[in-house]
């Protein structure tokens, strides 16, 4: 018996100092291992996971902005830019996957957490009836129960992926689009538009001009034929002239014969012949009166010659009165029209408000005399042009597409493209009504000249010059009241209510951003707290195995001092050991429900697996051609005015780089889990530290599996991605002031106008052009009149001519006749 006693006390020994060893490497293990957390810690991230997820959920409005964005589609397909509704879907498609990633990492924290729970639950640290109390509480209108949390995910991420689906569909559609577009570009086709405006209207002046030169020739040859027809018929005027002088000659000898035959016959009939008969007296009177007639109709001729150019002048003034008259009916529908503005006042000095008193003229540089629309000594648009370089606020320190300033409209023309001081509608009001009152006197000058003098000088009521002219002073007044109401500065309570309302948005809009900051900060530190608890979970268990080891240690130690005979403390000592036997078949009951340490291979397959998932991400994705390919299409889209679509693609490659970075930085993450649980593994004495270092010396893809190597790796292609997002943001300020500097309405508006403005210049064209063919056709009108009424002068002093031939040949023969029959009665007498 005391044999076998004392073998059972040295086994009983060295069990206890096996034991002991065995504790005390337990305890070298447990200072490595973290704690669990209290229950309070847990329920604190469950809230907190809980409450990240509901404000990412209603956060975000992806829902309206998807529905405006596709509400948009066929607007943007009709004016033939697919290319940027294709950028904008892409852009709500990073958007919607960044916030699913976001929502299932916070699901995820959120059942770790739940999972750490149930484990406070198993080691007794937390109860069931405190866990169900803490899950039948609700967050902000939540319940904290994990089935329906679970619930209420599943259906933002269904919400999600149908988005995502119809995402997918518009994209193909957009492709579909922008491959049937031709889309070259927009601004090349613009200038192939105005080149071909251009030649046209090249096309069409070669034309007006060619016709133009043609009715230049024939007025040319018309006047030469008209010069050649009043030289020959000057020349024709001057031979009858001649004429008539030698048949009045001729009349005159021979009236001067007649008398001296006469004077004869009476001298023979003196001489004594009474049986002579006397001369006939008769014939002579006969010619004497046809001689007399003469000069009549010569006469009668001047005067018709004399009416045939009085009525030619009356035509050529009628014509003129006629012309002058629709001119004037004319320039009176132009200023009549509302729609021309009042003609400018220029004054010197001008009455202005209390606060533009120090206000200077733009111009003149005068300073609190008159406004810079009423500076007298620059009246012209284009003498005031030329003092100045801004159209808009009328600066010179800067040019119109610089101005920053708030634009006014014109008050003239309502335009927003120039100042009032330089709108071009008052001068041009000011030119018509001088032109009404120029033309007015020219056709009462030509009104007095065709009156007869009777009317003239019994015409003694004076007439208004201005009656027909319409006066513009009223609606001046009214216009200028009108402007000065709109134009009029805020008082001091409409700039405090305006002040007070801007402070308060102001405010609103930092706690709000300060309060989104907060929660993506929580949420970080909830993440990255429950990942590392979540990995050191398992072994948890054992720190009770060493706390009662060390308790029994103690115990026997103690009782082994004191005195008792060995059978007492033979009995103590099974009862003790009855009661650690009970207690780790309770704890081994816990433990067949506790997750337990993964093996060796599963974490090198992990670390593996993660270490593939990095350079998959790393060697993937484009992004540097990308956004080199980019940023060398900045120029030529800021030349093409599409700052929009290349603030577009920007945030595009903006999105893709933060997704990829968040995609690493979680790889690096569980890769780092991976190998804190490889060394846990090594402490646990489930692996070796020689298997370990075997395993990081060997390398995946070309790439080292040691952490050092990795981190370094990692570590430059995180930096890489800093300096491209650093870049883009410096891209997107300069495309945001591109943007602003441009006038970016739409680009079809744009054409629009230009398209206007050509309809204009050819109406223009056409209205000048019609104009001088229409004065050409005029002028010929005028000539062939003119050659008309030369071709009836002509006839008419023809017939008169021929006329005047034949009575001078009867003249002739008559003077022949009574010459013979004096000669006869000569004779007689003489042979009587």
């Amino acid at each position: 018996m005391d044999g076998t006693l004392e073998e059972q006390i040295k086994k009983r020994k060295a069990e206890e100092i096996r034991l002991i060893e065995q504790l005390r490497w337990k305890r070298a293990c447990v200072r490595l291992m973290p704690t669990l957390p209290t229950e309070e810690e847990v329920q604190k991230k469950i809230q907190k996971f809980l409450e990240l997820i509901l404000t990412i959920t209603r956060s975000n409005n992806l829902k309206e902005e998807s529905a405006k964005l596709f509400a948009q589609r066929l607007t943007l397909f009709a004016k033939r830019e697919g290319t940027l509704y294709k950028c904008k879907v892409q852009n709500i498609q990073m958007e919607v996957q960044f916030v699913k990633e976001r929502i299932l990492s916070a699901v995820q924290g959120m059942a770790m957490c739940n999972e750490t729970y149930g484990l406070l639950v198993l080691a007794k640290v937390a109860t069931e009836e405190s866990k169900g109390r803490f899950y039948d509480q609700s967050h902000d209108g939540i319940p904290l129960e994990p089935a329906f949390v679970n619930e209420f995910v599943g259906k933002e991420i269904e919400f999600l992926d149908e988005l995502l689906r119809r995402i997918d569909t518009e994209l193909c559609e957009a492709s579909q689009q922008i491959a049937n577009e031709d889309h070259g570009s927009i601004y090349e086709n613009i200038l192939q538009t105005m080149a071909q405006f251009q030649k046209s209207l090249e096309q069409l002046d070669k034309t007006f001009s060619s016709q133009l030169q043609q009715q230049r020739e024939t007025l040319a040859q018309l006047n030469s034929s008209m010069e050649a027809i009043e030289k020959r018929f000057e020349s024709f005027k001057s031979m009858t002239r001649s004429g008539d002088e030698v048949d009045q000659e001729e009349a005159n000898e021979d009236t001067q014969s007649k008398r001296s035959d006469g004077d004869i016959v009476e001298d023979l009939w003196e001489a004594g012949n009474e049986d002579a008969t006397p001369p006939p007296e008769n014939d002579n009177e006969k010619t004497h009166g046809e001689s007399r007639k003469e000069p009549h109709e010569g006469e009668q001729q001047s005067k018709e010659r004399e009416d045939d150019g009085q009525n030619s002048e009356t035509k050529g003034k009628r014509n003129l009165q006629q012309r002058l008259t629709e001119r004037l009916e004319e320039i009176r529908r132009k200023i009549n029209d509302r729609r021309l503005p009042p003609q400018r006042i220029f004054t010197m000095r001008n009455e202005m408000r209390r606060k533009e008193q120090f206000l200077k003229c733009a111009f003149c540089d005068v300073k609190g005399l008159h406004y810079s629309d009423s500076c007298p000594e620059y009246r012209s648009v284009e003498d005031r042009t030329e003092r100045i370089r801004c159209k808009l606020c009328l600066d010179t320190k800067h040019r119109t597409r610089g101005c920053r300033k708030a634009v006014y409209g014109c008050k003239y023309c309502k335009s927003r493209k120039h100042h009032t001081a330089l709108c071009s509608l008052p001068q041009k009001r000011g030119e018509l009504e001088c032109e009404y009152s120029e033309l007015k006197k020219i056709l009462q000058s030509i009104n007095a000249d065709c009156e007869p003098p009777r009317k003239r000088e019994g015409s003694t009521t004076p007439r208004d010059d201005d009656a027909d002219r319409p006066s513009t002073s009223r609606r001046a007044e009214y216009h200028e009241q009108a402007v000065d109401k709109l134009e009029a500065p805020l008082n001091d309570e409409e700039r405090e209510r305006v002040e007070e309302h801007v402070e308060k948005a102001s405010s609103l809009l930092l706690e709000s951003e300060a309060l989104v900051a907060q929660i993506e900060e929580d949420g970080e530190e909830i993440m990255e707290s429950v990942d590392v608890h979540a990995v050191l979970s398992s072994p948890e268990l054992e720190i009770t195995d060493v706390i009662d080891l060390q308790r029994f240690s103690s115990l026997t130690k103690a009782k082994s001092t004191m005195d008792g005979t060995l059978e007492e403390q033979i009995k103590k000592r099974k009862a003790e050991e009855i009661r650690l036997i009970e207690q780790l078949r309770w704890k081994r009951a816990c433990v067949r429900l506790m997750p337990t340490l993964p093996t060796e291979e599963e974490v090198q397959k992990k670390i593996q697996k993660f270490l593939e998932l990095i350079l998959t991400i790393t060697r993937s994705n484009n992004l540097k051609e990308e956004s080199a390919k980019l940023f060398a299409q900045r120029l030529t889209l800021f030349a093409k005015r599409e700052g929009t679509l290349y603030k577009c693609k920007v945030q595009n490659i903006q999105m893709e780089v933060q997704f990829v970075k968040e995609r690493i930085l979680s790889a690096v993450q569980g890769m780092a889990m991976c190998n804190e649980t490889y060394g846990l593994l090594v402490l646990a004495k489930v692996a070796t530290e020689e298997s370990k270092g075997r395993f990081y010396d060997q390398s995946h893809d070309g790439i080292p599996l040691e952490p050092a190597f990795v981190n370094e790796f990692v570590g430059k292609e995180i930096e890489f991605l800093d300096e491209l997002l650093r870049r883009i943001d410096t891209e997107l300020c300069e495309a945001s002031q591109q943007i602003a500097n441009e006038d970016h309405g739409s680009i079809y508006e744009n054409i629009l106008q230009t398209m206007a403005q050509f309809q204009k210049s050819l109406e223009q064209l056409d209205k000048t052009f019609s104009s001088q063919l229409q004065q050409q056709r005029e002028t010929l009108a005028q000539l062939n009149s003119s050659m008309e009424a030369i071709e009836k002068r002509f006839e008419s002093f023809k017939s008169m001519t021929r006329s005047g031939d034949e009575v001078d040949q009867e003249e002739a023969n008559e003077d022949t006749q009574s010459k013979r029959s004096d000669g006869d009665i000569v004779e007689d007498l003489w042979e009587a």
